[in-house]
């Protein structure tokens, strides 16, 4: 009898043992599953996520940025259209800092007023000109995303930013006339001429969004509402850019490559070639029209249908006439002839008489012109049900070296 007390002693201190570490295990469980959630938070960018130090670090770059790109647009008309280094100070960066917030702001409420003259003043020494206020470069670079992304294909194309209402691009289109041995004419040489160069002018266009979210969205919301909002005018803004840089007929917005008037020469396919397709040698003899000092660093063009032709098409001796780079993948991975691909979903499908491949430098060929940086202003006068954003840009874009590229034509 006096065994049975020592007995229940030793299982109740084991049942307690093995209760502690199961709850021990627990806690330790739903301390992860709180920094999971937490991570998850900061990547949805929804409330009640911790503030780390990393945020912080991303919040002090991005000013440094926004205070990089103001600097830049308000000292580019003097000191050219180069780079321009410059290094903000701490008061700068603060600034920057508040601008950032005072801007998220107004994307919820859209009431300047409501702002402290703390935030008043520094978001109105981030205005650009009457437009609007300047874009905090972290949603900004999201917007334009389609300018420097090289996921997207209009990175391959020329980047130029301006500070003025137009920019003029010589055009050198002439050789040296008069060259000759000295043995054909007088000992002292031929007197060269030399022909000046013609001038190309491109006028960036307005580009303009205007988003209108109720006040209901903007109460009820549980997640980061600004960058949904930007992310959808993103969207719109990149493919109304693409499209017309393929498309555009150059009135009011980009003269693009496939328009008539953008003078890129045009091949058609072999006369041996059936109707309504094209053939692999059509690909090659594309390729060798461009001169190599352009063929070198060319890219063809063309859709997604378009390109799951090329991968069925194999050469005299039955290999696939297409090649993987390395790390590449079905989005723009392969290489035609040791050109790269592209996939461009705006360019047409195959059928007799389009052009839905296109081949060239395309760096040298075209050229984007950007006029002003992404810029919003809110509605005054729709602070009630529903808070209008007014968001605008000015770019454009035009053929300048038609030589550089070339069009193929299906027969």
């Amino acid at each position: 009898m006096g065994a049975e007390p020592n007995n229940i002693a030793k299982l109740l201190a084991e049942i307690n043992s093995t209760a502690r570490t199961r709850v021990d295990a627990i806690e330790e469980s739903l301390a992860e599953q709180k920094e999971s959630v937490n991570d998850l938070y900061k990547r949805l960018g929804r409330p009640g996520a911790e503030y780390s130090a990393d945020d912080r670090d991303l919040e002090q770059k991005s000013a440094i940025e926004m205070c990089c790109d103001r600097y830049g647009w308000q000292h580019q008309r003097n000191e050219g259209r180069g780079f321009i280094e410059f290094h903000p100070s701490a008061d700068e960066i603060a600034e920057a800092i508040t601008a950032q917030k005072a801007w998220r702001a107004m994307l919820r409420h859209g009431d300047i007023q409501r702002l402290d003259p703390l935030e008043q003043k520094s978001l109105s020494s981030f205005a650009f000109s009457n437009a609007g206020w300047v874009v905090p470069p972290f949603v900004s670079r999201s917007i334009l995303s389609c300018l420097t992304d090289p996921a997207d294909f209009l990175s391959v194309f020329g980047q130029e930013q301006i500070a003025s209402a137009s920019v003029q691009i010589p055009i050198d289109n002439s050789e040296l006339e008069g060259a000759a041995w000295a043995c054909e004419t007088a000992c002292d040489g031929p007197a060269a001429t030399i022909p000046p160069p013609g001038m190309l002018e491109v006028k960036p266009e307005p580009l303009r969004a205007r988003v209108c979210a109720t006040s209901d969205l903007i109460a009820d919301s549980s997640f980061n509402i600004e960058q949904w909002i930007l992310r959808k005018t993103e969207r719109a803004m990149r493919l109304k850019i693409a499209a017309a840089v393929i498309c555009g007929d150059g009135n009011g917005r980009p003269l693009g490559i496939l328009n008539p008037c953008s003078g890129i020469p045009v091949c058609a396919t072999s006369p041996n070639t059936p109707a309504d397709q094209f053939t692999w040698q059509d690909l090659v003899q594309l390729k060798y029209q461009v001169d190599e000092q352009w063929a070198a660093r060319g890219t063809f063009l063309m859709n997604r249908r378009t390109l799951s032709l090329v991968l069925t098409m194999t050469d005299a001796v039955g290999r696939p006439i297409w090649t993987m780079m390395p790390g590449g993948d079905a989005e723009g991975g392969f290489t035609i002839a040791g050109s790269p691909v592209r996939i461009v979903p705006m360019m047409p499908d195959v059928q007799a008489g389009a052009t839905p491949i296109a081949f060239g430098d395309w760096s040298q060929a075209y050229m984007i012109v950007r006029r002003s940086p992404i810029s919003f202003q809110t509605d005054p006068y729709s602070l009630g049900w529903c808070i209008q954003y007014k968001i605008e840009t000015r770019i454009s874009g035009t053929t300048v070296c038609p030589s550089a590229a070339r069009l193929l034509r299906i027969n």
